[in-house]
């Protein structure tokens, strides 16, 4: 190889380890490569398991929780103590009396509580609605010490059923 070819191979290869750094890539290429040595568990709580917060009239009755919104933000948080638990998604049917949003906020380790950082909002519409969160890859590799729910972001009633995390 001539000098000028070396000379512009190296500055191609130069050039591409800035773009991997600065684009962000370079975290996400280290993250697969970990996310190899985590295992996802399948978990099915119960929902009397969870601390549920600003709901009125709950009731539950055959795996299933039915219950009113109170103060625009009813939620739901299950703690896992003293574990290192990996979440790949959680998985939920929700029932609203009319459209709104739905929020999965998770703490990771290195949290004091919950934040809208960590956190992932979908759109409900009124009625019944099959509803798979995703963690972000970041996430998706990094201990969760706790989750929370927020079903509905208003005072409506609602039904929450089948709760997976996996």
């Amino acid at each position: 190889m001539s000098i000028k070819r070396k000379s512009f191979f190296y500055l191609i290869v130069l050039v591409l380890i800035i773009l991997v750094w600065n684009t962000g890539i370079a975290g996400t290429i280290k993250d697969l490569v970990k996310r190899e040595t985590v295992s996802y568990q399948y978990i099915k709580p119960q929902l009397k398991d969870f601390e549920i917060v600003n709901v009125i009239d709950a009731n539950f009755n055959n795996g299933k929780l039915s219950a009113e919104g109170q103060n625009n933000d009813p939620s739901m948080i299950l703690n896992f103590p003293g574990t290192q638990i990996f979440i790949n998604k959680v998985s939920f049917i929700i029932k609203a009396e009319h459209s709104t949003v739905s929020q999965l906020f998770f703490q990771t380790i290195e949290d004091n509580g919950f934040n809208e950082i960590h956190s992932i909002r979908v759109p409900i519409k009124e009625g019944e609605n099959n509803l798979n969160i995703k963690l972000p890859l970041k996430y998706a590799i990094t201990p969760i010490q706790a989750i929370r729910i927020d079903p509905v972001e208003d005072n409506q009633k609602f039904t929450l059923s089948n709760v997976v995390i996996n």
